[in-house]
């Protein structure tokens, strides 16, 4: 096929490209051969049109792209061919621009599975006539994945920035609850101290015999108080785990006496419709461990069967003994718990607030460290859950040899 005086626009010197016939030594067929050579060897598909924007030559890499011979596509509209071939549908657009303007059109198109870049440029003819255009395309795909690579590098790092900026505000945040917890704590002993020792002295009679009135007034008066006591040792213990300052006072302890001891501890705040039963058994349940904290975690476990079962019913705390395993479950028949609410009842101030608990008292500590007690004596605790139905939570712990 002759080759048609057409020039590329805007690819270099065009005036030199429209006199290349004239170069190898004044050889018109051997200038036009090495034109051929040169338009065949370029990477991209590039195909040239004639005046009514119909393709008049293609090299070899537009063919290979195509997938097919020239007779396939000579003659005809490159709309059509890049649809056919590649699944190219937005082709049709860039002529009309490129013959409106007189400039370079160019966009990123997407196929099924490939991306390609298709650009016009105008062409003339050996009088700078406009006399068609060169299409030129490129198979991009690799390059989109790189950039896209990139597009996730770059939003990768920004979630980094704002996951490091959100771990700092956290870490902030809880250095900042433990030193509230840690003066608050200290704070509230004094001024308590004061309060205990007054209730005794009207108690005892030291200031006084109490009338029966104020008898009925300081009974209240003291389970407020115990109820205090309890608040801020919750906080002190929370704020020692919180720095790594909780460390644990071992003896060696049977589970037996620590249920009794958690059940006279529990006793006064156990209402009139409440029938509370511990059951230690007569099998001895050794184990190494601190007697306060222990009774803590049982305690805590009881005061929360207790608290969350408003209109009574019976609350049971049974130990078993099952290999080298001791076993403390604590179980009611109150308001219950979803299962996904379970985690979160161990978090710290973790409680769930609903038209039916919001008005129980409580921290939202009490779980949370009688889980944290139970771990660093090696052990456990955890819940089943019974909507409705109840509560029961279990403690579990590795019993001395």
């Amino acid at each position: 096929m002759e080759r048609p005086d057409i020039a590329f626009g805007d690819s270099g010197d065009a005036e030199s490209d429209r006199r290349a016939p004239e170069t190898a030594a004044g050889d018109p067929e051997e200038a036009a051969r090495q034109w051929h050579t040169t338009f065949d060897a370029i990477g991209d598909g590039i195909c040239l049109l004639d005046g009514q924007g119909r393709i008049v030559r293609a090299n070899r890499a537009l063919l290979e792209l195509l997938g097919g011979s020239p007779e396939k596509i000579l003659g005809r509209a490159p709309a059509a061919v890049l649809s056919e071939a590649l699944g190219l549908l937005d082709v049709p657009g860039l002529l009309p621009a490129v013959e409106a303007t007189g400039r370079r059109h160019s966009a990123d198109l997407q196929s099924e599975e490939r991306w390609y870049h298709v650009s016009v440029d105008p062409a003339d003819d050996d009088r700078g006539r406009p006399a068609g255009a060169v299409l030129i395309v490129s198979d991009i795909t690799e390059r989109k994945r790189l950039e896209e690579q990139g597009r996730l590098a770059e939003r990768r790092e920004v979630e980094a920035v704002q996951l490091r900026d959100h771990i700092r505000r956290v870490t902030e945040l809880e250095r900042l609850k433990t030193d509230f917890l840690n003066l608050a704590s200290h704070e509230l002993r004094g001024p308590l101290a004061v309060l205990r020792g007054y209730v005794t002295m009207l108690e005892d009679g030291s200031l006084g015999e109490p009338s029966k009135a104020m008898r009925a007034a300081l009974t209240v008066m003291r389970g407020k108080l115990r109820e205090m006591n309890g608040l801020v040792t919750q906080m002190l213990e929370t704020a020692r785990l919180d720095d790594s300052r909780l460390v644990l006072q071992l003896e060696d302890l049977d589970l037996r006496d620590v249920l009794a001891e958690a059940r006279q501890a529990i006793r006064p705040l156990v209402g009139s419709g409440h029938r509370l039963q511990v059951r230690a058994g007569s099998q001895p349940a050794p184990i190494k461990g601190d007697r306060a904290r222990l009774v803590t975690i049982v305690t805590s476990l009881l005061d929360n069967a207790l608290k969350y079962s408003p209109d009574g019913g019976r609350v049971t705390c049974t130990l078993t003994i099952r290999e080298r395993t001791a076993r403390i479950t604590v179980s009611d028949q109150g308001l219950g718990i979803l299962a996904s609410d379970v985690d979160r009842l161990f978090t710290r101030f973790g409680r769930l607030l609903d038209a039916e608990t919001r008005g129980i008292p409580g921290t939202g500590l009490g779980l949370y460290l009688a889980r944290e007690m139970a771990r660093l004596h090696g052990g456990d605790v955890w819940a089943r859950p019974a909507p409705g139905r109840g509560s029961t939570f279990t403690v579990e712990l590795p019993i001395s040899a």
